[in-house]
């Protein structure tokens, strides 16, 4: 397997278990109405969920607009995946483009949605066309998390992979704050990510962004056929 190909096969597990992400309103149907003291609080709420795999719980702990384009994200990933990857790397994939095709983010669907160099990062035009498309983001996000688990189990990029997740750089400003989550693996491989924490009814929610740094060099954009 080539280097740069195992280090997006390694970095998928973890983006998945940082990934989660939404603002405002609670998702439709909500969730979870469970609010959090404090971002701290709201934040290990949601790894404790990701850690059992408790997908609906951790979804609670994030915001409606930011779930949205959590799942663009998500979505976007797996279409970069579809597109550029070796066809027995793709059969191993497979419930994860299931779960795209149940969710209506066929290849055709998708057709018109162009992938860019750099697959950690969301384009703007890609993050709106996707969220016309996806019509359930939170069971989409939950599927998504189902289906990762299940190619872990099945040796998809080496098998299960633990993690560890912290916050760092938390800075809080009245009903506002920010951070960034660290999510890293015992092989060295890791990811940061932004997040912005609102107070909203009376407790704290996450919004994380949408461009995830690494200390691992990714691989260079396929060439076009």
């Amino acid at each position: 397997m080539k280097p740069g190909l195992a280090t997006l096969l390694a970095l998928l597990s973890l983006l998945v278990a940082a990934a989660p992400s939404p603002g405002g309103k609670d998702p439709e149907p909500p969730l979870s109405s469970k609010r959090y003291s404090s971002p701290k609080a709201v934040f290990a709420a949601y790894v404790a969920a990701a850690e059992k795999k408790d997908y609906k719980a951790a979804l609670g702990c994030l915001t409606a607009e930011s779930q949205k384009d959590q799942a663009a994200f998500m979505a976007y990933l797996m279409h970069y995946f579809r597109k550029n990857f070796p066809e027995d790397v793709k059969k191993t994939m497979q419930p994860l483009f299931d779960v795209l095709d149940k969710h209506g983010l066929t290849e055709k669907a998708l057709k018109d949605v162009e992938v860019e160099q750099n697959p950690l990062k969301l384009p703007e035009k890609a993050r709106l066309a996707l969220r016309k498309i996806i019509k359930k983001p939170g069971p989409l996000m939950i599927d998504l998390g189902v289906a990762t688990a299940k190619v872990e189990k099945g040796g998809f990029g080496g098998g299960q992979i633990k993690t560890k997740t912290t916050l760092e750089d938390l800075k809080v400003e009245g009903n506002k704050a920010t951070g960034k989550i660290v999510t890293s693996s015992g092989g060295g491989v890791s990811t940061k990510l932004k997040v912005e924490f609102v107070k909203t009814g009376g407790g704290w929610k996450m919004a994380p962004g949408l461009e995830y740094e690494t200390d691992v060099p990714l691989p260079p954009p396929p060439k076009d056929k």
